[in-house]
């Protein structure tokens, strides 16, 4: 009852507002029917219910034209609600759908994340969904491209460390360990990093050494 609610409100059906004349089915939405089917989305995916969440996404897209067509925020919004589907686990969906639904938020947010002044929360989800999907030079890609907007972003950085470790870069892994424990020589994550980094070069007396650091700084956490 709530999706089907919210796709009306995604239509521009407002109650409280009178009758609007009756237009072409075809129509592009409103921008204030476009605001409130982005809020609607977002609502639900605060909720928790992304399977709603997906249904208003996909009419926002079809009404927008299509992936092509579309604008970045109503591709990150599918692709948000997407990928909030796939990792649902109250759902009875098989391994591939859930896998069909990551590969396609991924190429959605890697659609929004196109234009060469793509947002760095766009370039940052992106990069999320690719790695979800399974595509971690990708995500790795999207990550960098992020820092470049936000070079001090620490949590960008640690997130492009681990990305680089996972594929086996790690002169890259190596610069973004050094640059987040530059931003945060406290975190504990810094210390796990470089303890990390040195388990993958061969270094186990130094990966010790700093993962011991690690843990005395949140035991707890670690």
């Amino acid at each position: 009852m709530l999706a089907a609610l919210l796709a009306t409100a995604v239509l521009g059906c407002d109650r409280a507002a009178p009758a609007p004349a009756a237009r072409d089915a075809d129509a592009a939405p409103s921008a204030r029917e476009m605001e409130d089917g982005l809020d609607a989305v977002a609502r639900l995916l605060e909720a928790n219910r992304a399977r709603e969440a997906e249904i208003v996404a996909r009419k926002l897209l079809d009404a927008s034209g299509g992936p092509g067509s579309a604008s970045p925020r109503v591709l990150v919004a599918t692709a948000k609600a997407l990928l909030s589907r796939s990792q649902t686990q109250d759902e009875r969906l098989t391994r591939d759908e859930r896998r069909a639904l990551a590969a396609e938020s991924a190429t959605l947010a890697d659609r929004a994340a196109s234009p060469t002044d793509a947002a760095a929360d766009t370039l940052r989800f992106a990069a999320l969904a690719a790695g979800v999907a399974g595509d971690q030079p990708g995500a790795l890609r999207l990550y960098a491209r992020a820092l470049e907007r936000e070079p001090n972003d620490a949590k960008t950085v640690f997130l492009a460390a681990t990305v680089a470790l996972a594929v086996g870069d790690l002169p890259r892994a190596g610069e973004f360990a050094a640059r987040h424990a530059q931003l945060a020589p406290d975190d504990p994550w810094s210390a796990g990093l470089e303890a990390r980094l040195a388990l993958a070069s061969g270094d186990a007396g130094r990966a010790i050494e700093r993962a011991t650091v690690a843990v005395s700084r949140d035991r707890a956490g670690l």
